[in-house]
């Protein structure tokens, strides 16, 4: 069921103080649009759209769209192995046809769907018994809430930011082959990172017992080890581990690594 809500008139600077910046485009006169998808199970999700998400741990999956009323209607959802795939019509989301098939929530058509443009325009909520596995395809910014899971995967191939909240994982492996930035929090065990696109990952508010690297883009990684500390450094960038590393990262590029830092 889709329902739309015309916000009042008020100044841009109240609005600014009640409306979080990522729906001041919206609330200013537009009118807003919010869509719940039914969803079978899953355990790892797949953004193939422009929007901002918020994944959170919960006892039953759901999926809440909102935002731009002519790009909510467009956002289909379905299942693949596992995995939660959102995105717009097109490549791997069916033709033209309006007709639901298979997996998938909604299909709509292509000419109806506006180019989505500015992330803030769509905003997706999306709750999971266990959620282990976060991937962006497009241009993103998604926030994992705390959660608690035996292993967890962030992968940006895309465009984005990824802030993780609270996690608390045996193992933990972030990646950057696209462009973006990861921020994490939490206690994540067995921590890989590679970047092999154009990124950083941020972990100096977290704590891992082992490290194992590979930055052969252009990226910089901050880290609390206490543990071992492997890899290479065969790109550019600034690599500083603190805690209590034993260290042991190769500098094969024009990085500069510091192990263990003052942190």
């Amino acid at each position: 069921m889709t329902f739309f809500v015309m916000h009042c008139a008020i100044s841009p600077t109240q609005l600014e103080m009640l409306v979080p910046g990522a729906m001041l485009a919206l609330a200013m006169g537009a009118a807003i649009a919010e869509r719940r998808l039914e969803v079978d199970a899953f355990h790892a999700i797949e953004i193939r759209t422009r929007a901002t998400a918020e994944i959170r741990q919960a006892p039953v999956s759901s999926v809440v769209v909102s935002g731009d009323p002519r790009l909510v209607q467009c956002v289909g959802a379905r299942i693949m192995n596992g995995r939660l795939v959102i995105g717009l019509p097109g490549p791997g989301f069916g033709d033209r046809s309006s007709t639901p098939a298979g997996g998938y929530i909604v299909v709509t058509g292509r000419r109806a769907c506006p180019r989505v443009g500015d992330v803030q325009r769509l905003r997706i909520q999306i709750a999971a018994p266990l959620v282990d596995d976060v991937v962006i395809r497009e241009h993103d910014i998604v926030k994992v809430s705390p959660m608690v899971v035996p292993a967890f995967a962030a992968r940006i191939t895309g465009l984005g930011e990824v802030a993780i909240d609270g996690l608390r994982a045996s193992s933990t492996s972030l990646s950057v082959p696209g462009m973006g930035r990861i921020v994490v929090s939490g206690t994540l065990g067995q921590l890989k990172i590679a970047i092999s696109g154009e990124g950083s990952v941020d972990a100096r508010g977290a704590e891992a017992r082992a490290l194992e690297l590979s930055i052969g883009g252009r990226g910089d990684v901050v880290a609390i080890v206490n543990g071992p500390a492997i890899g290479s450094v065969a790109g550019r960038g600034t690599v500083a581990i603190g805690g209590r590393p034993t260290c042991a990262i190769r500098k094969l590029g024009t990085g500069r690594i510091t192990c263990p830092a003052a942190m």
